[in-house]
């Protein structure tokens, strides 16, 4: 049994409240998703530990597995340190000593996540060591990254696709930024390591083209329908269009301009 991860597990019972597990994980009825549930058959379920109610396990999103890097928002902050959103309905703690920077409700933040000393699923923003080199990069290639480390005397440490090294000088600087901020560039050198340096993208409007061209495919798939809305979390439209919800909210508003979808009983189609 991995904790924090998905385990193929066996169906053994249905009780009151919850489906039980093999291995004693309690899948709760409101956890199964739209998965239909057959006694003896088998599930892919997200396991965690609660230290309150034990083993449990859900069928529903989450936005990441212990030992990898995730795109959390903040849901609350105390004295402790802050909450995170990780989609299993309790919410992951990261610690103020595992701070990076100062964060507060509402931020969206790059973490790697691990088991505790209780096997909790707990988070860090200190994610140097989680960090890839990046293959068959190119020079020229656009990218999209998270900003996880800001060196006034160096410049910015990128996450690229949220999880490869890359870099942009302070000289490149265009404005302020802060850790957590979703950024697109562009990689202008590969060093001899396979890290990255980035400059900036010289002009926005290619970048909310290509970000339509994402969401138009997407309702393309998806009959026409825009099933994402502004209301959406942060989270999940990283995890669907891989794009920061700014980005996303002007590519639809571009998308409104141009005629190419209409808003029908608050709902985005496809003008046809």
């Amino acid at each position: 049994m991995e904790y924090g991860k998905y385990n193929e597990l066996e169906i053994i019972k249905k009780d009151r409240w919850f489906y039980e597990l093999e291995g004693g994980v309690k899948l709760p009825f409101d956890a199964c998703g739209d998965i239909e549930i057959i006694i003896g058959n088998k599930v892919n379920p997200f396991v965690y530990m609660d230290v309150e109610k034990g083993l449990m396990g859900t069928l529903g999103t989450v936005f990441g597995q212990v030992g990898e890097l995730a795109y959390l928002h903040v849901v609350a902050t105390s004295d402790m340190g802050a909450f995170l959103d990780l989609g299993i309905g309790k919410h992951v703690l990261l610690l103020k000593n595992k701070m990076e920077v100062e964060v507060k409700e509402g931020d969206d933040i790059l973490v790697a996540l691990k088991l505790d000393n209780k096997n909790r699923i707990a988070a860090t923003m200190k994610i140097s060591d989680y960090i890839e080199v990046r293959p068959n990069s190119k020079v020229g290639e656009d990218i999209r990254g998270i900003i996880y480390r800001i060196n006034p005397e160096m410049g910015l440490f990128i996450a690229v696709d949220g999880k490869y090294h890359g870099f942009i000088h302070k000289s490149k600087l265009q404005k302020k930024y802060k850790v957590g901020d979703m950024v697109e560039a562009k990689i202008v050198k590969i060093r001899d390591d396979g890290k990255l340096e980035l400059s900036f993208r010289d002009l926005a409007y290619k970048e909310m083209d290509k970000d339509a061209t994402v969401i138009f495919e997407y309702m393309k798939d998806h009959h026409g329908i825009l099933d994402i809305s502004e209301d959406s979390s942060p989270e999940k439209i990283m995890n669907i269009f891989k794009i920061s919800k700014k980005s996303f909210k002007r590519a639809v508003g571009n998308l409104y301009r141009d005629k190419k979808i209409e808003k029908i009983d608050g709902i985005f189609k496809i003008v046809e």
